[in-house]
C-alpha cells in the first residue's frame, strides 16, 4: 500500500461551512461506496464557531419545521451561568455544549481521487441521540439499499445509529441499533 501523491485528497479549507458564523475545522474518517460510475464518500466534517471577542459560541442544531439547522449559540463570557469546561466546550445553565459538532457530507468522484463535496450535511444531529453529533459512518450495499451505521453522540455518550439510501439524494434514519458506550458494529 502505497499514499497517494495528492494527499491529502480533501481538506478542511476544500469545504464550504454549513451555516454562516461557522467554520470547517476538520474532515475525516469517510464511509466509502461505489455507486454506479461514481465513488462516494461520507466525510465527518467537524465544525466550530467562528470567535468573537467576548463570547463564548459553540455550535447547536436547532429544529426548523421538522429538519435540523446548525447554527451558532452565542452567550456573553461574562454570563454567570457560562462555565468553560475545557478546550472542547463549556457548561451554561447546567447543560453541557461542545466547541465543534460534526455531520455527514457526501464527496462524490469519478476516478476516486478528485472530489466534489457538497455544500450542504447529508445527514445532520437530528434527536437528542445525536446532540453532540454524527460521526464516523460505515456504508454497506445489500438488497438494493445503501445501508449506513454511524455513530450518534450525546451527552450519555455514544451509540451506533442505522439509516439508508438508494441514490445518496435522500435518506431514511431507522434510530439507534445499539446502546449507548458501543458503536463496534459491521454490517454484511
Amino acid at each position: 500500500m502505497r499514499r497517494h501523491p495528492d494527499n491529502p485528497l480533501i481538506r478542511p479549507q476544500d469545504l464550504r461551512p454549513s451555516a454562516p458564523g461557522l467554520r470547517v475545522r476538520g474532515v475525516f474518517n469517510p464511509g466509502a461506496a461505489r455507486v454506479g460510475d461514481e465513488v462516494v464518500l461520507l466525510l465527518r466534517v467537524a465544525e466550530d464557531c467562528e470567535p468573537r471577542d467576548g463570547y463564548a459560541r459553540v455550535p447547536v442544531v436547532r429544529m426548523e419545521d421538522g429538519k435540523p439547522r446548525l447554527e451558532a449559540l452565542e452567550i456573553p463570557a461574562d454570563h454567570p451561568d457560562v462555565r468553560l469546561k475545557d478546550t472542547r466546550g463549556i457548561v451554561y445553565q447546567g447543560r453541557d455544549y461542545l466547541s465543534t459538532m460534526s455531520h455527514l457530507r457526501l464527496a462524490r468522484s469519478r476516478d476516486g481521487v478528485h472530489f466534489r463535496v457538497e455544500d450542504r450535511p447529508f445527514i445532520l444531529p437530528a434527536d437528542a441521540s445525536e446532540r453532540f453529533g454524527v460521526e464516523d459512518a460505515r456504508i454497506v450495499h445489500l438488497e438494493g439499499r445503501y445501508w449506513i451505521n454511524y455513530t450518534a453522540v450525546s451527552p450519555d455518550g455514544w451509540a451506533t445509529a442505522l439509516a439508508s439510501t438508494t441514490d445518496f439524494r435522500s435518506v431514511q434514519r431507522h434510530g439507534l441499533i445499539f446502546t449507548v458506550q458501543n458503536k463496534d458494529v459491521a454490517l454484511f
